[in-house]
């Protein structure tokens, strides 16, 4: 009799805890209704997040929150509150164009590749979220590096033509780039092509891997120069992945180099913090850990947005080694010189959404390797990119 009385005590209590749980729905439902009819975005994202922290948060509530995120320029909350509904709901089809647009705006191309690919499969979406074209970026650019001991290396001339294009939900860069310099040694001229990928995957996961093949020839001013390094076809391999989580970013990357002749593994964890409303500023820490010779970079780089047309960049690496490598369209340190530090500043026009002109200035302490001789560089380039 006793095992029957508990029973129908526990019964009656889960019933009385499901009404109560039903009653704090109902009046979170209607608060935050109002708070929305109302266009009180601050008190319903605080109601929202006091929700969820409570376990009593519901699909709507989280579109509600994302809307009111959105109206306060605040797009990696509204990020936030998407990936929660989307998790619920994977083919809402609010959640999904809402998802979408956030995806632009935030700069996530890949991830909104993939979120397209949806709204395809929608018929009554289709017509309103057309597929992205299949050329997504292009541009081209031009620099100029100068030496302070001319002696030792003349001005290194520039020039690169890069495209973006996708592959279904993946969205590749490639990027062709010639230079040439006279030196001490010879004048040096180098070709170069870059690939990369970012392939998106669920709950903000990227992976991106990348290859950068290389040739270059040197004729030699040298006598009795050893002739296997007067040409050469080095090759870097490379892999990051990418996790976004609310206003942060953080990536992990290991990259594999045979360039001057050395096999260098190379270990590059990073993080990147929004901290500001609208997308206006960016900051990354990012350290490079060279496997082969137990050295460590560090860099760190801030983007802020000064207005609805300029934004600028400023970056600091902290080196004193040599041996390692970069991945971007032009490998900057790729010589068997010792690199200090490094100072860059980056200005860039946005004269319409999709066309950006930009000139960044760079200055590296370097030490020349065979005769220990201090020297710096500085580069300047001229650039302009058209984003579809």
């Amino acid at each position: 009799m006793l095992r029957y009385i508990t029973g129908l005590i526990a019964f009656l209590y889960a019933g009385n805890s499901w009404a109560q749980f039903d009653r704090q729905q109902v009046e979170l439902d209607s608060l935050t209704y109002a708070q929305y009819l109302q266009q009180d975005w601050k008190n319903l994202v605080t109601t929202t997040s006091k929700a969820i922290h409570n376990d009593a948060d519901f699909p709507l509530l989280n579109i509600r929150a994302a809307i009111a995120s959105a109206a306060l320029n605040k797009p990696y909350d509204e990020q936030y509150y998407l990936q929660r509904s989307y998790r619920d709901f994977p083919n809402d089809p609010l959640t999904l164009s809402l998802l979408y647009n956030n995806y632009l705006n935030i700069g996530q191309y890949p991830q909104a590749l993939r979120i397209n690919k949806q709204l395809q499969q929608d018929s009554s979406l289709k017509q309103y979220y057309p597929k992205r074209p299949p050329i997504h970026l292009a541009g081209i650019e031009v620099g100029f590096k100068r030496s302070s001991d001319s002696s030792l290396y003349k001005p290194l001339m520039y020039a690169q033509a890069g495209l973006g294009f996708r592959v279904k939900t993946i969205a590749f860069y490639n990027a062709f780039s010639y230079l040439t310099q006279d030196c001490y040694y010879g004048r040096m001229q180098q070709y170069q092509y870059y690939l990369s990928a970012m392939i998106p995957l669920k709950r903000n996961w990227t992976i991106a891997p990348a290859v950068h093949a290389l040739y270059y020839t040197i004729q030699s001013t040298i006598p009795g120069l050893d002739a296997n390094k007067l040409s050469a076809t080095p090759f870097v391999l490379g892999i990051n992945t990418s996790k976004l989580h609310r206003n942060f970013q953080y990536q992990l990357g290991a990259y594999y180099s045979t360039l001057n002749d050395e096999n260098q593994l190379q270990l590059q964890p990073g993080i990147t913090w929004f901290p500001l409303s609208g997308n206006t500023l960016s900051l990354n820490v990012t350290g490079n850990y060279l496997t082969e010779n137990g050295s460590f970079t560090t860099s760190a780089t801030a983007n802020v947005m000064l207005n609805k047309y300029f934004s600028l960049t400023a970056a600091y690496l902290n080196a004193n080694t040599r041996y390692y490598t970069e991945q971007n369209g032009f490998l900057v340190n790729n010589s068997y010189d010792i690199t200090g530090s490094r100072y860059v500043g980056m200005l860039s026009f946005h004269p319409t959404i999709n066309w950006t002109v930009y000139a960044v200035y760079l200055r590296e302490t370097k030490r020349e390797s065979t005769f220990d001789i201090p020297y710096n560089f500085d580069t300047g380039v001229l650039g302009i990119r058209r984003t579809f």
